[in-house]
């Protein structure tokens, strides 16, 4: 009696092994009677197949199943070259590369992607809007000024009454600034998108972006876009599959952010092969009062991505800015030092309030034996007032 589920015997592995030998041995036969006979395509056969191609698409790789490539032909239709990424090595060898376009300074390049991510409440989506406000505007960031960019801005985590809160203390109050927010900042909030690990939700995306021709993508949170477990690398491979690697093919930069793990000194949360993809990851921490960093954590070869930026946040308008380089806007104080930027640290962090002027901000200094020359107390008091409006 035959056993479906047996392994197979001594007997049946040398009759497949005979039937291999002779089938391959056949096909050998065939193709060399084949070849012996086969005449090279006719300028007319080239013709058609391109306009067949041209015909096709995008679906320059449906062509190249379909059909017998053609072995060292130079004239090959630029449909099938563009579905496969063809490099020109004249193009990329002999002309001068382009320069990288930092869109936020040392951070974010153009077509590039990039991690942000901190334990909740640190503020990273407040970070995340005023750049993105400041590239619909075509304003500054960390004292630079950035080219203006249209931004697709996906909000899966706040509301519109913190948006609004939000966009009013970055100093967006004029009609002229909501009209171009209008054009330039396409904000989705809560939209109906199909999970961006899946190839609908790709498509979906990708045809935002070319509908709107969006130069930056914000997720705000990637956790919120994916429809399979988080601890799963299958995941993130699908994530950039479907979305991802659509989108830096089209040139487009993308800020992702994303919540740190239980324990914040691994990185973010869930699979170890969540940003295998990403250029940059930067961790925003609170180092304490108005005090912030954004620490590299991953630096793409070729990319010179800046280890550490030291930030300020300064109020009315909130703005965050390189600290030891610490404006306040209507001063005449252009530039601080690192004394002025360490007397600040001192006074947020003995508790100071933020309306003490100079001699009462020293007297509270002075049991802790902590003391700064005039000049400096006097800046760090005078930012102080000015950032809460004091």
């Amino acid at each position: 009696m035959e056993c479906p589920d047996c392994p197979p015997t001594e007997e049946e592995w040398a009759e497949f092994e005979k039937f291999q030998r002779e089938e391959g041995a056949n096909w050998k036969d065939s193709q060399a009677e084949g070849n012996s006979s086969r005449e090279a395509p006719s300028e007319q056969d080239i013709a058609a197949s391109e306009a067949e191609a041209e015909a096709n698409g995008a679906a320059g790789l449906d062509f190249l199943i379909d059909h017998e490539p053609r072995t060292n032909e130079h004239n090959v239709n630029a449909a099938l070259d563009d579905a496969i990424g063809r490099v020109n090595w004249s193009n990329l060898l002999l002309s001068e590369p382009e320069p990288i376009e930092w869109l936020v300074p040392g951070v974010l390049t153009r077509g590039g992607l990039m991690t942000l991510y901190s334990p909740a409440g640190i503020g990273k989506s407040l970070l995340a809007l005023e750049w993105s406000v400041n590239l619909a505007l075509g304003g500054e960031i960390f004292g630079q000024k950035v080219p203006q960019k249209r931004v697709l801005y996906v909000d899966l985590e706040n509301d519109q009454h913190l948006i609004r809160a939000r966009l009013m203390s970055l100093g967006i109050k004029s009609p002229d600034q909501a009209a171009v927010l209008d054009q330039q900042l396409i904000y989705s909030l809560y939209g109906d998108w199909p999970m961006l690990d899946t190839l609908q939700g790709g498509m979906a995306l990708v045809k935002a972006v070319e509908a709107y021709g969006v130069d930056v993508v914000v997720i705000d949170t990637t956790q919120r876009v994916i429809s399979g477990r988080e601890n799963d690398s299958d995941t993130f491979r699908h994530l950039h599959a479907f979305t991802m690697r659509e989108l830096k093919k089209r040139g487009v930069s993308i800020i992702r952010l994303d919540h740190a793990g239980k324990d914040a000194e691994r990185g973010t949360r869930g699979s170890s092969g969540k940003n295998d993809d990403v250029d940059l990851i930067y961790k925003l921490s609170h180092v304490g009062g108005e005090r912030f960093r954004l620490t590299r954590e991953k630096n793409r070869p070729g990319l010179s991505g800046e280890a550490t930026l030291n930030l300020m946040r300064l109020s009315d308008p909130l703005i965050h800015v390189l600290a030891g380089s610490v404006g306040v806007p209507g001063s005449d104080v252009a530039e601080w030092s690192d004394a002025v930027v360490e007397a600040i640290e001192v006074l947020d962090d003995a508790g100071v309030p933020n309306d003490f002027g100079r001699e009462k901000a020293r007297g509270k200094l002075q049991p802790l034996a902590i003391s700064f020359s005039n000049e400096v107390l006097a800046q760090a008091v005078k930012h102080r007032k000015a950032r809460d409006g004091a």
